[in-house]
């Protein structure tokens, strides 16, 4: 389990996950921690965004409610 856990709830945010990501990810750099995106429905390209991201972030990870 990391360290520190940021978890962020989204909808209809895709232009907006990448740079929270790296801004969350330089301000945590050197400890263990994950992000974790909860996407409430998003209607838009935001799970198709987070699913990209994630695969090349270990430690982005995302959930999706209906």
């Amino acid at each position: 389990m990391p360290d520190i856990s940021v978890v962020v709830p989204v909808r209809n945010e895709a232009g907006n996950i990448a740079p929270l990501v790296s801004e969350i990810a330089a301000a945590l750099a050197g400890r263990d921690f994950e992000i974790v995106y909860v996407d409430d429905g998003s209607g838009d390209a935001t799970g198709e965004e987070l699913a990209q991201l994630s695969a090349a972030r270990p430690y982005l990870r995302h959930v999706r409610h209906a």
